[in-house]
Formats: structure tokens, C-alpha cells, sequence
């Protein structure tokens, strides 16, 4: 009788139950990483939109204009560039409006956040 017909070449059941719990402990594992990720973008996209229609209320900014802006921001710089996004894209805004429209055209415009 050879190792083979003696069973030393065989898996335990102790081995065969531990194999299987590794597997779906690992599927359980990738199972919630992809839920939490979704989450994450789900969070991101409605966090911006909300900020979006808020920030439209306070400085007539496009809530698109905002979206875009916020979504470059998290791209660049994650949570922080999220945050930071939409005040300098203000910034930015009134600094094209202030330095260039008036004083290089010399048209009138209405700066953002002024006209309230």
C-alpha cells in the first residue's frame, strides 16, 4: 500500500472546512471594500450636490460650475481638495471678474456675493 491509498496525501475535513471559511471570509471582505467604496463615491457625489445648491445661494455660482469643480478637486487632493475646491474656485471667479473684466475691458460686472 502506497502514501496515497494510506491517506497521507489526502486533505483533512478540518483542513477542507478551513479552506472554505478562508474563501468566503476573503469574498466577505471584498464584498464590503466594494460596498464602502460605493458608498464613498455615493457620499461624494451628493455632498458636492448639496454644496452646489447651497453655494449657489450665497455667490451665484453655477451648481454644475461647482460639481465640476469639486470632483477636480477630489481627483487632485482627495478630502482635501474637496473641501478647498470651492473656495478658490470663488476666488478665482472674483479674481477674473475684478481683474480682468473691469479693470482690463472696463466693463461693468456684478462681482460675486456683491449684488446681496
Amino acid at each position: 500500500m502506497d502514501d496515497f491509498e494510506r491517506g497521507a496525501y489526502s486533505i483533512s475535513h478540518f483542513t477542507r472546512r478551513a479552506m472554505i471559511f478562508i474563501g468566503l471570509a476573503s469574498l466577505v471582505a471584498v464584498l464590503l471594500y466594494f460596498a464602502a467604496q460605493l458608498l464613498d463615491v455615493l457620499l461624494l457625489v451628493f455632498a458636492g450636490a448639496l454644496v452646489a445648491v447651497s453655494i449657489d445661494g450665497m455667490v451665484r455660482l453655477p451648481p454644475a460650475y461647482t460639481v465640476v469643480v469639486q470632483l477636480a478637486g477630489a481627483a487632485v487632493a482627495g478630502v482635501a481638495g474637496v473641501i478647498l475646491s470651492t473656495p478658490l474656485a470663488v476666488v478665482a471667479v472674483v479674481a477674473v471678474q475684478m481683474l480682468y473684466v473691469e479693470d482690463v475691458l472696463g466693463d461693468d460686472v456684478e462681482v460675486l456675493g456683491q449684488g446681496k
